[in-house]
């Protein structure tokens, strides 16, 4: 059985046929080879055509839109690997992560100056810091209620 490799212009192999196509298909070229090209679509990594030889590129066909991503084959889409606590974990990171900043933003209002400086201003400005220590009391990461500042 004879087999043909797709390839496009800069020569990445996109699909392969048992049959020589013409060239104007899809736009594409095929290109006779003495293998059968089933491995190549197997893999989860480009292959390029180079110097009749095939070449692992090593970039991902479907560069995942985060590190936890794993390809559903059976739906054709990603989903998120994690189980529901890892990611229960993550998001309160993140909100660890940004309570943080906000705090540090805010680091001004907590100096031995601030009392004098803010006037009345300085007890509202501790309770904002306070409401932002407490954020961890929440229950629920994915639904925050973020004190305002004042």
């Amino acid at each position: 059985m004879d087999y043909y490799i797709k390839i496009t212009d800069d020569n990445s192999i996109v699909g392969y046929t048992t049959y020589e196509e013409p060239a104007a298909i899809k736009g594409f070229r095929s290109i006779k080879v003495d293998f059968n090209p089933a491995y190549i679509l197997s893999k989860i990594t480009k292959h390029k055509f180079i110097d009749n030889k095939v070449v692992d590129t090593q970039e991902p066909i479907f560069p995942s839109p985060n590190p936890w991503s794993i390809w559903d084959k059976t739906n054709e889409k990603w989903v998120d690997g994690r189980t529901q606590e890892q990611k229960i974990q993550a998001e309160w990171q993140e909100v660890i992560e940004k309570r943080n900043q906000l705090l540090q933003q805010t680091d001004w209002t907590d100096t031995y100056s601030a009392v004098t400086r803010l006037g009345n201003k300085y007890s509202v400005w501790q309770e904002y810091r306070q409401a932002l220590r407490d954020i961890t009391n929440q229950s629920d990461p994915f639904n925050i209620v973020w004190p305002v500042q004042p």
